[in-house]
C-alpha cells in the first residue's frame, strides 16, 4: 500500500521535475533566458508549423481543384473546336451545293430560253442576265466561215456563262496527224480556272485547275454543234482552230480538233443537240 502511494506521488511529481529540469537547462543552455519564455517560444513555433502545414494542405487541395476545372475547361474548349470545325464544314458543303442546285436551274432555265419561241420565251428571258439575254438574241452572219461564226459563238457563250466580258481573238492553230470522227476541245489551265472560278460564284481568279470541268466541254460542243447547224455545211473543214481567251483579269487559250470529214461533223454535231 506504501509502495502505491509513493509511485502515485512520484507519477505527480514527474511533471514538476520536468519543467524544472527544462528550467535548468534553459538556464545552462541559454544563459538567461527564462524557462518560460523558452516554452512559449516552442509553443509558438509548433503552432505556426502547424499553421504552415495547413496553409500548405490548403494551397495543394486548392491546386489539384484547379488543375482538375482546368482540365476540364480544356475538353470542352476541344468539343467546341470540334463542333465548329463541323459547322464550318457542314456550311461549305452547304455552299457548294446550293451553288451546284443553282447552275443546275440556271442552265435550265437558259435552255429552255433558247428553246422556246421568241413570242412565248420573253416572260422567261426577262429573269435571265442581260448578257444571256444578248446571247439568246443575238443574230449572226449566215455566210461567215465557220471560225467567223464560232469565234461570235465563243464570245458570246463565254461572257453569258461567265457573267463577265470575254473576247475571243483568232490564233495560228496546230493540226495533229491521226483523224478523228469527232471534235477535241484543248482548253488551258488559265480557261478552267477561269470557269470553275465564276460557275462556283467566285470573284478573284486564283490558282490554278488541275481538271477540264466536264460542264465546259459540254458547253463548248454545243456552241460547235449550233454553228455548224446553223449553217450550210462548209466543202472542206479546217483541221484545227485556236483562240486567245481575254477577259478582264484573265488571258487564257482554247483550240479545238476538228474531223476531217464533214459528214462526221454532221452527224457528231446531231448527236449533240439531240442530246444536250
Amino acid at each position: 500500500m506504501a509502495s502505491g502511494c509513493a509511485r502515485a506521488a512520484a507519477r505527480c511529481n514527474w511533471p514538476r521535475w520536468r519543467d524544472a529540469h527544462i528550467a535548468q537547462l534553459a538556464g545552462e543552455l541559454r544563459g538567461g533566458v527564462p524557462a518560460t519564455q523558452l516554452q512559449e517560444m516552442n509553443r509558438l513555433q509548433r503552432a505556426q508549423a502547424v499553421e504552415m502545414q495547413a496553409a500548405q494542405d490548403a494551397i495543394d487541395a486548392a491546386h489539384r481543384d484547379w488543375q482538375a476545372r482546368l482540365a476540364e475547361w480544356l475538353q470542352v474548349e476541344q468539343r467546341v473546336k470540334a463542333l465548329r470545325l463541323l459547322e464550318q464544314r457542314h456550311l461549305a458543303q452547304a455552299a457548294v451545293l446550293q451553288k451546284r442546285i443553282e447552275q443546275r436551274e440556271h442552265d435550265e432555265l437558259v435552255e429552255l430560253t433558247h428553246r422556246r419561241e421568241a413570242g412565248s420565251g420573253d416572260a422567261d428571258a426577262a429573269r435571265t442576265h442581260p448578257a444571256e439575254i444578248a446571247f439568246l438574241t443575238a443574230s449572226h452572219a449566215p455566210f461567215d466561215s465557220l471560225q467567223v461564226r464560232l469565234t461570235r459563238k465563243l464570245a458570246a457563250t463565254l461572257t453569258a456563262r461567265l457573267r463577265l466580258p470575254v473576247q475571243a481573238i483568232t490564233q495560228p492553230a496546230t493540226a495533229r496527224v491521226e483523224p478523228l470522227a469527232t471534235p477535241r476541245w484543248q482548253p488551258d489551265a488559265a480557261l478552267a480556272t477561269l470557269w470553275l472560278t465564276r460557275r462556283l460564284g467566285g470573284q478573284r481568279v486564283v490558282g490554278a485547275a488541275s481538271f477540264v470541268p466536264h460542264t465546259l466541254l459540254h458547253t463548248l460542243d454545243a456552241a460547235l454543234a449550233e454553228c455548224w447547224l446553223d449553217a450550210p455545211p462548209e466543202a472542206m473543214l479546217p483541221a484545227a482552230l485556236a483562240w486567245r481567251i481575254a477577259s478582264d483579269s484573265t488571258q487564257a487559250t482554247l483550240a479545238v480538233q476538228l474531223p476531217h470529214h464533214t459528214t462526221d461533223m454532221t452527224r457528231w454535231a446531231r448527236e449533240i443537240i439531240r442530246h444536250g
